[in-house]
């Protein structure tokens, strides 16, 4: 198998264009490259203004948060590497000023286009206009890049020079200057769940899709007649078979027979599908995240006791990949394509990033071990005990949430408004949850098993100090370790708990046992009330008690199997000691 050079010097003297990169992937790839990518001479950050600060003063702040800790402490000048350029994928040329187009466009020999709408629920015509005519303008841009069109494969150039084929630029290295070649790489991030139609083995290619996003882009963005409501008709046909706008734009926008076979054959490109993103595995603060999404969107359900159960077919794996695993992947399947560009090999690999195939995580072992850790350290704020479950369907778990919503909520406002004159507070959480229940669930619905196979050769061809360096083997994963790391981090970064407090702990389980001992009277109140409602009489607790304890089995007993998890005390001091503070400081997250 033909190896591949360092990745350090594949990337020496390039310019890098990166979308999305204050987003939660983005923001490690940065970090990423500032640590282990020394030659790396520039990082432009597409960044959009937001809440009244600029570009580089959002960049500033990003760089100040704990993730960049050992960048700061270890090479604090990398960080001049990073320039921000102020823009929005949603306008043309990126929104970029005149200037730095001008500097994007001659500098830039590495595209990572992340930049994507996340939220499952967004409009289709958001999803539309970021998801896939982003894409649309970004090969626009990047075939505007000199140094990314392979028809300069071979060519001079005015400061280039010919050696077999390839156009060579001067940079200075650590080793002073050097030559490298021009074209490079258009790496595309997808997700794995483009193909969520299908059932089974999905392998790293192309499939066919349902539409030319020329012609949804046309449709649904160029013509004014399209109004949102007929969209919205549009969008119940599609979530049926692509579950939400997010998986069928991305679906869309990799129609790489029109929207990029056609528009990128003159550009070496490499598409990059992880799969569930959770927090950091071991290249950086264990389980360090910016953002509840994927399982920790779920853990907070069962946290918090707002969504204690998902039912699925707890045999089927639950597709997570650490987020320091796709940094490190996605840089070296960016090096791969420089690598194949410069043996002028214009193929278009496939990459999936997941674990499904190489190392499976099962619902019911996830089930487990948030149920076990949420029982050992709760969350300090919940609004119900924690439970972690799975049993039921999801039409009934469905209709308790209407239940609660519709019923259970506006009861509870009522009473508060009458008791307190608190505002409505109820209903409409109860609604929020309901929303992100039927978000998540249709991905319970099927087994999905994503061929790795690109991993795995991959990791064979990257030369044995790379292997450490951007370690992604995720077949050393151990899921116990892991998913504990990111039940903590979710604790530390997330909802801000104090981990260092032991007070602050038996506070939270203090908590717990009262809103058992709330929820258990609670149950029988109903029970009671409901036997009434069949019986017509006060006194029916031959009815109420037997309904009481079916009640509480089916909602609190035995819902997951108690296995041992990591401990706080190992958590705290690997977390203080990557983010270089001493373990009786306050390690909570800047």
């Amino acid at each position: 198998m033909d190896s591949m050079p360092l990745v350090n010097a594949l990337f020496a003297g390039r310019t890098v264009f990166l979308t999305g990169g204050s987003g939660f992937v983005g923001k490690v790839v940065i970090e990423k490259f500032l640590h282990d990518v020394p030659d790396v001479e520039k990082i432009f950050v597409l960044v959009r203004a937001a809440k009244g600060k600029s570009a580089q003063q959002r960049w500033a702040d990003i760089s100040q948060c704990a993730l960049f800790n050992r960048v700061r402490a270890e090479r604090p000048w990398a960080l001049d590497k990073v320039v921000p350029v102020e823009g929005d994928i949603t306008v043309d040329d990126m929104g970029l000023s005149e200037t730095d187009l001008k500097a994007v466009l001659e500098e830039t020999s590495v595209v990572l286009h992340c930049a994507a709408t996340v939220r499952f629920n967004d409009t289709l015509r958001n999803a539309i206009e970021l998801n896939v005519k982003g894409v649309d303008r970004m090969i626009k841009l990047c075939k505007r890049m000199p140094k990314l069109d392979c028809r300069f494969l071979g060519a001079d150039q005015d400061g280039g020079s010919r050696a077999s084929g390839l156009v060579f630029f001067p940079y200075h290295s650590r080793n002073g200057w050097r030559k490298s070649p021009a074209p490079l790489c258009f790496l595309h991030c997808s997700t794995c769940y483009v193909n969520v139609d299908k059932e089974g083995d999905i392998e790293e290619k192309l499939y066919d899709v349902v539409c030319d996003p020329h012609k949804l882009i046309d449709v649904c963005l160029g013509h004014s007649w399209m109004s949102d409501e007929m969209l919205n008709g549009i969008t119940g046909s599609i979530t049926k078979k692509y579950f939400n706008t997010y998986c069928f734009t991305k679906h869309v926008a990799e129609n790489f027979k029109e929207l990029v076979r056609r528009e990128c054959v003159d550009l070496p490109t490499l598409i990059f599908r992880p799969a569930i993103i959770a927090g950091i595995w071991k290249d950086g603060i264990p389980g360090w995240a910016d953002a509840f999404q994927g399982i920790t969107a779920n853990a907070l359900g069962f946290g918090t006791g707002t969504i204690p159960r998902m039912p699925c077919d707890t045999n089927n794996p639950l597709d997570v990949v650490p987020v320091d695993v796709v940094s490190s992947m996605m840089i070296t399947c960016a090096a791969y394509r420089l690598h194949l560009t410069e043996k002028k090999d214009r193929s278009m690999p496939v990459f999936h990033c997941n674990s499904s195939h190489l190392n499976p995580l099962s619902a019911s072992h996830y089930r487990n071990l948030c149920g076990s850790f949420l029982a050992a350290y709760p969350l300090e704020m919940m609004l119900f005990s924690p439970s972690a479950g799975t049993r039921g369907s999801p039409a009934l778990e469905d209709g308790l949430h209407a239940f609660k919503q519709l019923v259970v909520g506006p009861a509870l406002d009522k009473t508060a408004e009458l008791l307190a004159g608190r505002k409505p507070f109820w209903a409409r959480t109860f609604a929020k949850c309901r929303e992100v229940y039927q978000v998540f669930i249709p991905f319970t619905s099927k087994r999905w098993i994503y061929q790795s196979n690109g991993m795995v050769e991959l990791i064979e061809r990257m030369q044995p100090e790379d292997r450490q360096t951007f370690d992604f083997d995720l077949r050393q994963l151990d899921w116990t370790d892991f998913i504990s790391d990111v039940l903590f981090g979710m604790k530390t970064f997330l909802t801000k708990n104090d981990i260092m407090s032991d007070e602050k702990l038996a506070r939270a389980r203090r908590k717990v046992r009262i809103h058992q001992g709330i929820e258990l009277a609670a149950t029988l109140i109903f029970a009671w009330l409901l036997s009434v409602v069949l019986t017509g009489g006060l006194t029916s607790w031959t009815v109420a008690l037997p309904l009481a304890l079916a009640f509480y089995a089916y909602f609190n007993c035995a819902l997951h199997t108690t296995v041992p998890i990591g401990t706080i005390d190992s958590y705290r001091k690997r977390m203080c000691a990557e983010m270089q503070v001493e373990p009786s400081e306050k390690c909570q997250a800047a």
